[in-house]
C-alpha cells in the first residue's frame, strides 16, 4: 500500500491538494527539530520534487535517517544522489517517472532495503567541511560574476 504524506507548504500547495489522491496526508510546516525526525523515522522513502535546492540538505537528512531518496539530480542533490545506490533519480518535472519510482519502491521491499543501506553509507561518508567548501566555492563564483571587475572578497566563517 502506498500512502503519500506531504510535509511543508508553498505556492503550489492548493493545486497539489486538488491533484493528490484523497487519502494524501498534508502536514503543513513541521518543526525541524521536534517533528521532522519522527516523520523521517516513520517513512519508507523520501520523494523530493524540487529542481532548485542548492545544498540538498533535506535529501541528506533523509539519507541520514536511512531513507532512499527519489529526486531529480539537480543542484546539491546531484552531488549525493546515486541512482540505484541510495535512491532513484527521475527527470525534472516528470511526474510520471516520480510516481513510477514511488510505486516501484512500494512493490520491491528488497530494493528498498538495499537503497536504505546505500543512503546510510552516503550520509555517514559526508564531511561537512567539504560540503561547506563546495558551497563557498559556488558563492564565490556567483559573487565574482556579479561583481564583474569589482573588488569583493567573500569570507567563509565557520563555527569553532
Amino acid at each position: 500500500t502506498l500512502r503519500l504524506v506531504i510535509a511543508g507548504t508553498g505556492p503550489r500547495e492548493a493545486g497539489l491538494r486538488r491533484l493528490a489522491p484523497s487519502d494524501t496526508l498534508f502536514l503543513g510546516h513541521l518543526d525541524r527539530e521536534r517533528e521532522l525526525p519522527a516523520l523521517y523515522a516513520s517513512a519508507d522513502a523520501f520523494a523530493f520534487a524540487s529542481c532548485t535546492e542548492t545544498l540538498g540538505l533535506v535529501v541528506l537528512e533523509a539519507m541520514a535517517s536511512g531513507l532512499p531518496v527519489i529526486a531529480t539530480p539537480a543542484g546539491g542533490v546531484a552531488e549525493h544522489l546515486v541512482d540505484g545506490v541510495n535512491g532513484l533519480a527521475v527527470s525534472p518535472m516528470d511526474t510520471v517517472s516520480m510516481a513510477a519510482a514511488m510505486v516501484r519502491l512500494a512493490r520491491f521491499p528488497d530494493q528498498v532495503r538495499a537503497l536504505q543501506a546505500g543512503a546510510l553509507r552516503t550520509a555517514a561518508a559526508l564531511d561537512w567541511s567539504d560540503e561547506l567548501n563546495r558551497l563557498d566555492a559556488v558563492y564565490r563564483r556567483a559573487l565574482g560574476s556579479a561583481a564583474g571587475a569589482g573588488n569583493i572578497t567573500p569570507t567563509l566563517l565557520t563555527a569553532s
